[in-house]
């Protein structure tokens, strides 16, 4: 069932929606405002006409996230402020593609830290526990374990599994034989592809000369794919990322998170087949 969108929320988007673009001058005329005479003005302008951004930004987050829209648009806000606050004319680049980076840090900043008010001290052992058997278990039996499994694994008692499983990360764990990708074809069947397309992947982002091809591959992937590529290869900061990291981030399980990464690198592979290889030619 999809989630219900707050009538607060909906009278934000509409109004954002409202709001006129920049133009080249009228950008360039209120950032020499902001930069020059700290014009208040000029810079809420700036951050106003970018709010179509933060909102296409954290509306790629909350599908797979439990944090509620409207915190991610405010926590996306935030980094779109201290975007303008630091952007420099001289960097050569537009205000939309320097912001996109401080936006996605600010978000998932915003995710990181509700998944960890979500837990309580005592519970977090008990919960990292029951994650890796989790994870595991679904590794080696194919599908997902059975409360009796994860009570011989964990010496847990039955009911404090329960209590674990309905927790953030634990309720998206799926089998693979469950999942299918857009192209109609069981997960379980792409993982060995999936596996060479990552490896393919590891060795192009050390080279700086795919970098430009790789993030227009990106966009072709659904906001997902692309969300756990970019953190899992540090497309946006540099910083690389494990599996549980990302997991982490994006609100979903490390198992999950693998898939993900995988039918998306796959993606990019096939996608630069059709384009004649040119990543492996660079």
């Amino acid at each position: 069932m999809a989630k219900s969108v707050p009538s607060s929320l909906n009278m934000l988007i509409k109004t954002v929606r409202g709001i006129p673009l920049l133009t080249d001058d009228e950008f360039n005329r209120l950032i020499t405002r902001w930069i020059d005479h700290h014009d208040q003005e000029a810079r809420n302008r700036i951050v106003e006409a970018n709010l179509r951004l933060v909102i296409k930004i954290a509306s790629g987050y909350a599908s797979s996230c439990p944090v509620p829209l409207e915190d991610l648009i405010q926590a996306g806000t935030t980094g779109l402020m201290r975007a303008v606050d630091d952007f420099d004319p001289t960097f050569g680049t537009k205000i939309s593609t320097y912001a996109t980076n401080w936006i996605r840090n600010a978000i998932q900043k915003e995710i990181l830290h509700n998944w960890h008010i979500t837990i309580s001290v005592s519970k977090n052992d008990a919960y990292r526990k029951i994650l890796k058997w989790s994870s595991e278990l679904t590794n080696q039996l194919q599908r997902e374990p059975t409360i009796d499994e994860l009570v011989e694994v964990t010496g847990f008692k039955p009911a404090k599994v329960r209590e674990l499983m309905k927790m953030p990360l634990m309720t998206e764990l799926a089998s693979l034989d469950k999942q299918v990708t857009d192209e109609g074809d069981p997960l379980g069947n792409l993982l060995s592809d999936g596996s060479d397309a990552v490896k393919k992947m590891d060795t192009l982002v050390e080279t700086k000369k795919t970098h430009e091809m790789l993030e227009r591959y990106l966009t072709k992937l659904t906001p997902r794919e692309e969300n756990v590529l970019r953190l899992y290869y540090g497309f946006d900061d540099g910083q690389k990322r494990g599996l549980r990291e990302v997991g982490l981030l994006m609100g979903i399980t490390q198992e999950r998170t693998r898939q993900i990464r995988d039918t998306g690198a796959r993606k990019i592979y096939k996608l630069d087949q059709q384009n004649g290889g040119c990543l492996e030619q660079q």
